[in-house]
């Protein structure tokens, strides 16, 4: 409870917290997250809502972007409001994950089945944004495999059948006992080639979901050393040799090697940076606590941006090349109660994936 009061504020409601986390954006640090995360057992639906509307918003402020930087009058609030909206959305996110099912449970009892809890950070397009969204589904765990499944079998968009895919992967690497029955559905989808995101690709998905649960033990180191590179090329110029956390070419914290690299800014259409390390990232992803996306205040004012024009400007482009593609797969509707699965199980809808 020392943690939480060091976070709360006297006569804060609901609406003061959200806007603490529209004022920080990018820079929450880990000890904020820490005391953040002290309160969400009591964080309620309403909240949530709130929280995904401000995702929402982003886009429309995306849209506003796009008319003001052909005019090249881009202004400074514009910038602030899509950082703020953007970042607050994906902390509080995380923040559901971290508390639980109980804290989404009349969402979860609504929806029957039909719950796209990550998908909202998913259409940020951005991959440290896709993955903090990812973590907290893999945190929800079983309540969110029904409405996984059932989108991953729907003529719905690339996007969102991405996101289902990768949020089983999520849940059956954080859930062992859930393992089996993941790997089974996801097989029976699964077929060689990558996914793409300008075309139905759910086999391809499938097939890169399995491949990060299969490596749950291996690609975690991977993705250290990656981490730990990026993080030396960062930190050398900006922390002075003298600071405690300092690396050097051959030592590197893996606490902060793994917070540089679940934090990078990279898009999901960015070639082999995008969305192949999206699922290459899931086992690391899965398996970390909240705090590992956020840096120790001890270093994260060196080490962290805060969002501008410039970053704006990229995740809007991100954003853009996804939301705007001509070849993006189209939804169709539900598949017919008496047509074929689209799993492959040879069985009618009715009586495989739709029931």
């Amino acid at each position: 409870m020392a943690v939480a009061r060091a976070y709360a504020r006297k006569g804060e409601d609901d609406g003061d917290f959200l806007a603490r986390f529209v004022t920080r954006k990018n820079t929450l640090t880990r000890e904020e997250i820490r005391g953040a995360s002290a309160f969400a057992p009591l964080l309620g639906e309403e909240l949530y809502i709130g929280l995904v509307k401000n995702l929402r918003e982003a886009s429309n402020v995306a849209s506003g972007f796009r008319r003001e930087a052909r005019t090249r009058r881009v202004s400074p609030a514009l910038i602030g409001a899509h950082a703020g909206l953007v970042w607050s959305g994906v902390h509080g996110v995380q923040l559901f994950g971290f508390a639980g099912p109980v804290s989404l449970a009349w969402l979860l009892r609504k929806y029957e089945g039909r719950f796209a809890f990550s998908m909202p950070t998913t259409l940020m397009v951005n991959r440290s944004m896709v993955l903090r969204g990812l973590w907290a589904a893999a945190q929800l765990g079983e309540p969110l495999l029904e409405s996984y499944m059932r989108r991953l079998t729907e003529q719905t968009t690339a996007l969102r059948q991405l996101d289902a895919a990768a949020g089983l992967a999520a849940i059956a690497l954080k859930h062992r006992a859930l393992e089996p029955d993941v790997t089974k559905f996801l097989r029976r989808l699964a077929l060689n080639g990558q996914g793409d995101l300008t075309q139905e690709g759910r086999r391809g998905f499938a097939a890169l979901a399995l491949t990060a649960v299969a490596a749950r033990d291996k690609w975690p180191a991977h993705s250290l050393e990656i981490g730990r590179k990026r993080f030396v090329e960062t930190a050398t110029d900006r922390l002075p040799s003298s600071h405690p956390l300092a690396p050097s070419a051959d030592d590197c914290d893996p606490d902060l090697a793994r917070t540089c690299v679940l934090n990078e800014d990279v898009g999901l259409t960015d070639g082999d940076e995008g969305l192949a390390s999206l699922f290459t990232l899931l086992p690391l992803t899965a398996s970390s606590p909240l705090e590992a996306f956020f840096y120790p205040s001890s270093v994260s004012r060196q080490l962290v941006e805060p969002w501008g024009q410039e970053e704006v400007s990229r995740h809007i482009e991100q954003i853009l090349s996804v939301v705007s593609a001509p070849a993006q797969a189209k939804s169709e509707g539900k598949v017919g109660r008496n047509e074929p699965c689209p799993c492959g199980s040879g069985k009618k809808a009715k009586k495989c994936c739709s029931q």
